[in-house]
């Protein structure tokens, strides 16, 4: 698992990771009217329902998954699905109202859904994270009134960057709710993915068997 150290390492090389080809990607959902994906990893793109772009028309759009058309068939994708997954398992995730298994990809990553106030993203699984991380571009797609939390600065590789500690009533991590969560928010884009930290750990059992990780809610 990522230490703080090598937080921006890291995303480097989670921003360089191949798409399977031809394969739209849901990056992140934008409430209930738009959402954002990509296409054989080129540069993320965010569509409203009924609009279309490089081929792909957005149907329909829910909580952590979209309806999308590509070349007349209709296809559901769920947040970070075709992406980051074994080939013994490609774009598998089980989930239950309890729990969730998750597959690591080549490196050894496991990624799930984080969805707040009807928006979501992919996050990273970071037991070297003290806390759920977000950059202030995700926390304002989800409405998290951040500029109200405790200002703070983080050290991080690309230096000191300043920060928000704020708490978030609701998170739902694939189909798992948990509440009260405390989270950081850093200014800017980065990172680029949510981190999945010991907030959001702390609260759950993890059981970790090959390449599948287990997690289930602890109380």
């Amino acid at each position: 698992m990522p230490s703080p150290s090598r937080l921006l390492s890291l995303m480097l090389l989670v921003a360089s990771s191949p798409t399977w080809a031809g394969s739209p990607v849901l990056q992140a959902v934008l409430g209930s009217s738009k959402a954002t994906l990509t296409l054989d990893g080129g540069k993320p793109f965010t569509l409203a329902k009924g609009e279309s772009r490089q081929g792909v028309r957005l149907i329909d759009i829910m909580t952590d998954s979209v309806v999308v058309e590509v070349d007349g068939t209709r296809k559901t994708l769920k947040l970070g699905q075709d992406v980051f997954t074994p080939a013994s398992s490609p774009g598998k995730t089980t989930s239950t109202a309890g729990g969730v298994t998750l597959f690591a990809d080549g490196r050894g990553h496991y990624y799930a859904s984080v969805s707040i106030n009807n928006s979501g993203a992919r996050g990273l699984i970071d037991t070297g994270a003290s806390a759920l991380v977000l950059s202030a571009t995700h926390a304002r797609q989800m409405g998290i009134d951040y500029a109200k939390g405790a200002r703070i600065t983080l050290h991080t590789a690309q230096g000191p960057t300043g920060a928000f500690r704020v708490q978030v009533s609701a998170v739902k991590i694939e189909s798992i709710q948990l509440y009260g969560v405390d989270a950081v928010v850093l200014e800017g884009s980065f990172p680029s993915l949510p981190l999945i930290g010991m907030t959001v750990l702390n609260q759950l059992d993890m059981q970790r068997d090959g390449d599948t990780l287990r997690l289930s809610k602890r109380y």
